[in-house]
């Protein structure tokens, strides 16, 4: 039997939030979502998750700037999502202290597994 998780998603892609939701809604998480880091940042600490999945680039606050954030007040487990692979954008992701990052267009089954 799994344990539940609290996820929260941030992504400013409505469509992309609504599917990895979803799917993580019927494989019974509980999910909180926000449309970008800013939002995330702010209801991170009234909703305690056990994970943030969050998208790199979005508008007011990109996900690397969130892993900063959130680093200095949680050890909580973050997944960065990102549309522009590479060494760069995977570096910046690493050195903000993500605990690891996939690729959009995402196989969203790889999110339960």
């Amino acid at each position: 039997m799994k344990l539940a998780s609290k996820i929260r998603i941030v992504d400013d892609h409505s469509y992309a939030r609504l599917v990895m939701a979803e799917t993580l809604r019927k494989e019974g998480h509980e999910v909180i979502e926000a449309g970008n880091g800013v939002e995330g940042l702010q209801a991170f600490v009234e909703h305690k998750p056990n994970l943030v999945i969050t998208n790199v680039r979005m508008p007011e606050m990109d996900g690397v700037e969130l892993c900063r954030r959130l680093r200095e007040i949680s050890e909580v487990s973050i997944l960065a999502v990102t549309g522009l692979p590479g060494s760069e954008t995977e570096a910046a992701i690493l050195a903000a202290d993500a605990n690891g990052f996939m690729a959009k267009p995402l196989e969203v089954c790889a999110l339960i597994d």
